[in-house]
C-alpha cells in the first residue's frame, strides 16, 4: 500500500531534484522513495552486521 507525505525543503532543492528526476526518467516521488528504500536497507544490513558481533 502508498501513503502520501508531506516534507518540506529548500525550492532550490527541490527544483534540482525535480531536474535529477526527470534526467533519471522518473518522478520526484519514486526518486525520494528509492532513496528511502536504499537507506533503510543500509541501515538493515548495518544493524545486522553490529548484531552479529
Amino acid at each position: 500500500m502508498m501513503t502520501k507525505i508531506t516534507i518540506r525543503i529548500d525550492e532550490e532543492i527541490a527544483r534540482q531534484a525535480k531536474v535529477l528526476a526527470a534526467k533519471r526518467g522518473t518522478s520526484l516521488s519514486q526518486l525520494v522513495a528509492k532513496q528511502l528504500q536504499d537507506m533503510l536497507k543500509a541501515d538493515l544490513r548495518f544493524d545486522r552486521a553490529a548484531a552479529e558481533r
